[in-house]
């Protein structure tokens, strides 16, 4: 889990359980214990702020009965030796899509979005044995927030804000910096070498023996941050030029050596 000490984990069981286990598939268990364990592990390691864990099997509140970690709010739909009922049945399907304390929790949510002000307290409240058949039970000893103020989103639905650390935020403000800053002197240095190169383009022809090679010449071929476009456009011309006049000299170069010489 990409988690860390500043996040807010909400953890949903949901399934077949009993006394202190619940099963996958009738193959597998996950006992208290191993509940317990694995939110001890997450606190040692930093992987949450506070954790909220909901369960909704029979006999649900025992699988957090050996839950001792700080910050750790759990729910469940019942209580020991009760059962977690189904809600409704399809007559398509012919069997119950949902729980009844799913189907409570989703009749709430239906009046919350990101902006809501709807707490934790808010949310239990509604959970009554006449719809559950059951009783719902919470955990709130490992808790240190009043649930009245705790909103439903900072669990359900939140979008956190982002906090870049200061690494980060001094490593991107270095790296823009040495991008876009440049001396007063670079622009200076960048005309007058595009300067004295125009000079000596435009001043005689192009000499294949001079120590300028065709790849030099034609280096600036686009516009430079702070020269005129005068210098520039000068510059790409002759560089073009300078480039044409080599590959033509080249060619002339191999038509004599390898022309046929008259019989």
């Amino acid at each position: 889990m990409l988690s860390d000490k500043g996040s807010n984990v909400l953890v949903y069981i949901s399934g077949h359980g009993g006394n202190e286990f619940m099963k996958f598939q009738d193959v597998e268990e996950l006992m208290a214990q191993d509940v317990a364990d694995a939110i001890q592990q997450m606190h040692e390691k930093g992987r949450y702020r506070e954790l909220l864990l909901v369960v909704e099997t029979c006999q649900a509140a025992t699988l957090y009965s050996k839950i001792n970690s700080p910050n750790v709010l759990a729910m469940a739909s019942s209580l020991k030796d009760e059962s977690s009922y189904s809600y409704l049945t399809d007559m398509d399907v012919g069997l119950s899509l949902i729980d009844r304390f799913t189907w409570s929790s989703l009749e709430f949510f239906e009046q919350v979005d990101i902006h809501s002000s709807m707490t934790l307290a808010q949310l239990m409240s509604i959970y009554k044995y006449e719809v559950l058949d059951s009783n719902f039970h919470y955990d709130a000893s490992n808790y240190l927030r009043p649930l009245d103020q705790v909103p439903v989103t900072d669990f359900f639905g939140s979008v956190s804000s982002i906090q870049p650390t200061p690494a980060l935020s001094s490593t991107a403000g270095d790296s823009n910096s040495s991008h876009v800053s440049e001396t007063p002197q670079e622009p200076e240095a960048r005309a007058g070498t595009a300067d004295s190169s125009a000079v000596h383009s435009d001043g005689s022809t192009p000499d294949l023996d001079c120590g300028c090679s065709a790849a030099s010449s034609a280096v600036v071929v686009g516009p430079v941050q702070g020269l005129p476009s005068s210098i520039t456009g000068a510059n790409i011309y002759v560089g073009m030029a300078s480039f044409a006049l080599v590959v033509l000299a080249a060619s002339l170069v191999a038509s004599r050596t390898v022309a046929p010489r008259p019989s």
